[in-house]
């Protein structure tokens, strides 16, 4: 069985050969000195150029997935470089005027545009133009090329951050989680606006290469390792319907394709609304989050979701070889069942990890067949 054809019988909840094998996507990626030491440790020479800058994880080398024989690639929109840059002391502002500095190997944000801003101020404000920072020239020749002559399943990577991300940093996280509960039109204008250039960017993209795709990323960070960032009634009166409008001009776009949603922490509360905003696939199933028990989520929701990532990046994936090896038996065991789960790392990997855990992850999915006949 290749690995299209496993990746669409396992999102589709029918069994394949066994469990399909994902990294770097929205998460489940390589911060770069652990890309680094990856490459390294298998021995690829060369470099290659990052596909963006600013963030924990610029690198996607296809070397690494062959070696890892990762099912998946993904078509990564080119970014045109004519934000105003680099400034003096390092850190440098986006095309939305978000301002970012680098502390160790993070990025955080250090200037939020709209942090005082009026709801006219929000609605007059110069959002960014998709055109002027997005280009697409050559990405259905590439979506082609590669849907017909490789048998990966396909991803379109995802281009921005999410509604609530992009309002955390335009706005502030505290602003904006006041703004929830004490100035909720605010909150409400400023997803709106969000949305308005997600559905603009979305367009763009899948109007090229909506057709070959399997699988559409999109990303929101709602839950800390304890609870919601926020209530429940907040999202569902001020987040939810933009989410469900973006889902729907999604699949407007990539008819054919699921919808993967990165969702961090403890969001057990709200993965119904989740689902009823029309995901199909949610990551990370932080294993180690209050009420994210993978076993109670498969049995709740096993018939409507596909579970991708879980393999737990905090205790397990830090310890030795055999506690990978073990962590990633026992998440196949409780999740791979008619389908419905993709493994990989319940979050980015972090350069902590040793590379012999990361080669361990794969290696035991690859070799499915022979221990799960010895149990």
């Amino acid at each position: 069985m290749n690995s299209r054809d496993r990746v669409l019988r396992t999102i589709n909840h029918q069994d394949a050969d066994r469990p399909p094998m994902d990294l770097g996507g929205a998460a489940s990626s390589l911060n770069d000195l652990a890309y680094f030491n990856l490459k390294k440790h298998l021995g690829i020479q060369g470099d290659i150029e990052p596909f963006r800058l600013g963030t924990t994880s610029n690198y996607y080398d296809e070397r690494v997935l062959f070696q890892l024989n990762i099912d998946f690639r993904r078509l990564i929109v080119k970014r045109k470089s004519n934000f105003p840059g680099i400034h003096e002391n390092g850190s440098f502002t986006n095309e939305w005027g978000i301002t970012y500095e680098k502390r160790g190997e993070y990025y955080e944000v250090t200037g939020n545009p709209l942090a005082d801003a009026s709801i006219s101020e929000i609605a007059n404000h110069c959002w960014p133009r998709v055109a002027d920072f997005i280009d697409v020239e050559g990405l259905r020749a590439d979506a082609k090329r590669m849907y017909e002559s490789t048998d990966f399943a396909l991803v379109a990577r995802m281009p921005c951050w999410g509604l609530v991300d992009m309002a955390f940093q335009l706005r502030g996280m505290e602003k904006f989680l006041m703004d929830l509960i004490i100035e909720p039109q605010i909150a409400r204008t400023l997803i709106m606006k969000i949305l308005e250039f997600e559905i603009n960017i979305y367009t763009l993209i899948l109007e090229q290469i909506g057709d070959f795709q399997q699988i559409v990323e999109t990303c929101d960070d709602l839950g800390s390792q304890k609870n919601l960032l926020f209530s429940e009634r907040s999202f569902r009166e001020i987040v939810k319907p933009s989410r469900t409008e973006l889902n729907n001009e999604i699949k407007k776009k990539a008819p054919n394709a699921k919808i993967f949603l990165h969702c961090c922490g403890a969001i057990a509360k709200i993965i119904p609304d989740l689902i009823d905003t029309g995901i199909d696939i949610l990551n990370p199933i932080q294993p180690n989050a209050t009420g994210m028990d993978p076993q109670e989520l498969k049995a709740k929701y096993g018939n409507q979701l596909v579970f991708h990532g879980c393999i737990d990046t905090q205790i397990a994936f830090r310890g030795s070889i055999s506690d990978t090896e073990e962590e990633v038996k026992k998440k196949i065991a409780i999740l791979y069942k008619d389908g419905g789960y993709i493994v990989a790392p319940a979050n980015h990997v972090m350069s902590d990890v040793p590379v012999e855990n990361i080669v361990a992850l794969y290696r035991t999915v690859q070799n499915y067949h022979s221990w799960r006949l010895t149990k």
